[in-house]
């Protein structure tokens, strides 16, 4: 999972990088470019948030895989109304766990 979040990490910071040559090209305006600044960097938080969640678990204290996800996202969508998350980020992890649930159940 901590790959998936990595390589999710990754391609925030490509969109963050991708905004500001945007910006500087005059492809979008100031205004556009803070709010996705802004939304980018909220989502960073997210997954640095679900990243704490994630190691503050034991797996072996489940008695399933199916149970342990269940338990992650839903204490994680607790955490991102919480911490004002934006839920965009909860697509994203909720898809990168669903593709490492389907690779361990293999």
């Amino acid at each position: 999972m901590r790959v998936e979040l990595q390589d999710l990490k990754d391609d925030i910071e490509d969109l963050l990088d991708n905004n500001k040559q945007k910006f500087q090209e005059r492809k979008i305006s100031q205004h556009v470019y803070m709010e996705n600044e802004a939304l980018y960097k909220n989502e960073l938080i997210g997954i640095e948030e679900f990243s704490e969640l994630l190691l503050s678990k034991k797996p072996s204290e489940f008695k399933d895989l199916s149970e342990f996800i269940q338990i992650l996202k839903e204490e994680f969508h607790i955490l991102l109304k919480r911490e004002e998350i934006a839920l965009a980020v909860k697509v994203c992890i909720d898809r990168k766990l669903m593709k490492v649930s389907e690779y361990v159940s293999r």
